[in-house]
């Protein structure tokens, strides 16, 4: 039988890979985006894509500086 201080640091391991897949998700998101902003021709389409990234640029900065940097 586990004591519950036991179960702390698994589910912290856990909560640390699963913080770590949501960078690297973001991360790939943020370059798909940048990639299809460098090609667009439209200020409306451009301006959404630019809203997009900053969403998720503050996004990774409230993740990894709650978990310090990962």
């Amino acid at each position: 039988m586990k004591l519950k201080g036991e179960l702390m640091p698994m589910a912290l391991k856990l909560m640390s890979q699963n913080t770590k897949d949501q960078v690297a998700d973001l991360e790939r998101q943020k370059i798909m985006l940048e990639e299809e902003l460098e090609l667009s021709n439209s200020p409306a389409e451009m301006a959404y894509l630019d809203e997009e990234i900053y969403e998720i640029k503050d996004t990774l900065a409230k993740l990894t500086a709650n978990n310090g940097g990962f």
